[in-house]
């Protein structure tokens, strides 16, 4: 169940409803307008029910976070009688409580499926009594779906046995990626690149220009290149309600002509990524870290969503500067190190290919899903 059937899931939900052994429905609403929570259209794969709702963005955890309420779920639910349920947790958490509860009375089986919880993050006194809610649902669930291995140290610290735990690093489908990349490395040599860089190594952010991001920083970071002689030009790609504020921070540092405002790309997004050198993510980041990787792109990032810690490989794949003294200066001296010698660059990228499309590829979190599912249904019996 899903606050909303986004366009990534498409990515790995038809595989997990192929499993002959499993008979997938998912539940979703339609999205909440002006976030990224937005419902694709069906594209075939997987049974959907789509929801209404009931929605309203609220900050009272202590960051803006929509609250959405599905309407007339525990109906749906007595109807379509699951035998195992597998819930978006804290990001969709009513819902996700009144499921829980539903599951308890009928006895069935629940997977918790949660990033856990983010070193560093600041709650407000309805935050921190949300998160202690959270996690006695948790240690409730027959087993819980984590992100990554920073979630799994999370579920153990808060007294989940290690057996109810399933790791599944959360990527994008990046065997489509990587296919993708190929193909945009093909139309490039054919039609030259999407943008001109004027022969300087290309940085690029993609995301939504949204404040968790910590955008504010990549106008420091790229005066800080400038410092070091570095002519790196600075690609991004996203939209979003900091987009202005950007481009008068680049321009009052006199870095305007530095800096490629793309937009929100997405059928193109690939010839736009094989352009570049090196990612960057100064901020919150999940899904954008293994897109890069995927395109053959080094990343260099400040923390995450827990997938950081699997797929930054510090030295190989990228460099994670989470809890750096001075992240903008730690950034910088990375990228120009990598920008400064781009075979390394590419070798790294070659790296952070490799093991998102073959050790922690989307294929490998689809396996995951399958397992905890079935781990759930044993318990149920």
């Amino acid at each position: 169940m899903h606050s909303a059937f986004q366009v990534w899931r498409y990515n790995y939900y038809p595989r997990f409803a192929s499993s002959q052994d499993l008979d997938v429905t998912v539940f979703h609403g339609p999205g909440v307008s002006g976030t990224k929570l937005v419902s694709a259209p069906d594209k075939g794969g997987v049974r959907r029910v789509e929801l209404l709702q009931w929605s309203l963005v609220t900050s009272l955890t202590g960051r803006p976070a929509p609250l959405i309420l599905f309407r007339g779920l525990l109906g749906k639910l007595s109807e379509f009688d699951p035998d195992v349920l597998l819930v978006e947790g804290g990001s969709n958490l009513l819902n996700s409580l009144m499921v829980v509860a539903w599951a308890k009375i009928r006895r069935k089986p629940v997977v918790w499926w949660t990033l856990g919880e983010l070193p560093g993050r600041r709650y407000t006194a309805v935050g921190r009594l949300m998160r202690k809610l959270i996690g006695i649902v948790e240690r409730s669930c027959a087993a819980l779906l984590l992100y990554s291995t920073q979630g799994l140290d999370y579920a153990v610290r808060i007294g989940v046995d290690r057996s109810r735990c399933f790791v599944a690093v959360n990527v994008i489908d990046t065997l489509a990626a990587e296919r993708s990349a190929a193909e945009a490395v093909r139309r490039k040599s054919e039609v030259g690149p999407k943008f001109d860089a004027c022969g300087h190594p290309t940085i690029v952010f993609v995301g939504a220009l949204v404040p968790q991001k910590s955008l504010e920083l990549l106008p420091s970071i790229l005066s800080a290149l400038r410092q070091k002689g570095n002519s790196s030009r600075l690609l991004i790609i996203g939209d979003g309600p900091l987009a202005a504020l950007l481009e008068m921070q680049f321009a009052s540092l006199g870095l305007s002509d530095s800096v490629i405002f793309a937009g929100e790309q997405r059928k193109d997004l690939s010839d736009w990524l094989v352009c570049a050198d090196v990612g960057l993510l100064p901020g919150l980041g999940g899904l954008a870290i293994s897109e890069l990787m995927a395109h053959g792109l080094p990343v260099i990032c400040n923390g995450g969503d827990g997938t950081d810690v699997d797929l930054i490989q510090n030295g190989k794949t990228g460099y994670n500067v989470r809890g750096a003294a001075n992240p903008v200066q730690e950034m910088a001296s990375y990228l120009h190190l990598l920008t400064s010698d781009l075979k390394c660059a590419q070798a790294m990228g070659v790296a952070a290919r490799e093991l998102v499309t073959r050790e922690m590829s989307g294929e490998a979190m689809v396996q995951v899903m399958c397992d905890a599912v079935r781990y759930a249904a044993r318990q149920g019996k």
